[in-house]
C-alpha cells in the first residue's frame, strides 16, 4: 500500500510470521490469499522541538589562545581549537589579527609579522566559528614588537 502524505511516499512491507500461531488468519494455505487493512500513524516532531526527540544541536566552543606576542618578521603559526559536540563542520572567521596574518579553514592563523604592524600594535583580535546554526568566539589581545 502506497500513500502520499505531503510530497513524501510511504511504502510500508508488512511481513507476517505466523509459525509460532497455526490458527493465525493471516496463514494462506495453497492457492488463498487474504487481503487485510492495516493502519499506521507515524508521527514525527521536528528536530528540537521541545515535544519530539530531544535531539538539538548543540554550539561549538572555540580554545582561547591567549594573548599573544612577536615581533616584526616573526613567522607565525597559530592552531586554534575547536571542539563541536555533534561533531558539525564549521567556518572560522577572524578580524583585529596584524594585517599579514591569516586563518585558514582548520583555524590555523599563519603568516610573516610586517614591520609595519608594530606601529598599529596591540591587536584586539577576534576569532569566530559557526557550525551554521550556533557559534562561538573569543577575543584575545596580540602585541607585535618592532
Amino acid at each position: 500500500m502506497i500513500r502520499l502524505l505531503g510530497s513524501v511516499a510511504l511504502v510500508v512491507l508488512v511481513l507476517f510470521l505466523t509459525a509460532c500461531n497455526p490458527q493465525s488468519p493471516l496463514r494462506p494455505s495453497g492457492d488463498d490469499s487474504q487481503e487485510v487493512d492495516i493502519d499506521i500513524t507515524i508521527t514525527a516532531n521536528p528536530v528540537g522541538d521541545r515535544g519530539g526527540s530531544g535531539i538539538t544541536n548543540q554550539a561549538p566552543r572555540l580554545t582561547a589562545p591567549g594573548d599573544q606576542q612577536n615581533t616584526a618578521g616573526d613567522a607565525v603559526v597559530l592552531s586554534l581549537t575547536v571542539i563541536d559536540p555533534d561533531g558539525d563542520r564549521v567556518t572560522w572567521l577572524a578580524g583585529g589579527l596584524p594585517r599579514t596574518l591569516t586563518i585558514d579553514d582548520t583555524g590555523i592563523i599563519s603568516g610573516m609579522i610586517s614591520p609595519s604592524s608594530a606601529a598599529d600594535s596591540p591587536f584586539a583580535s577576534i576569532v569566530a566559528v559557526s557550525d551554521g546554526q550556533l557559534s562561538d568566539s573569543i577575543t584575545f589581545t596580540w602585541v607585535v614588537d618592532p
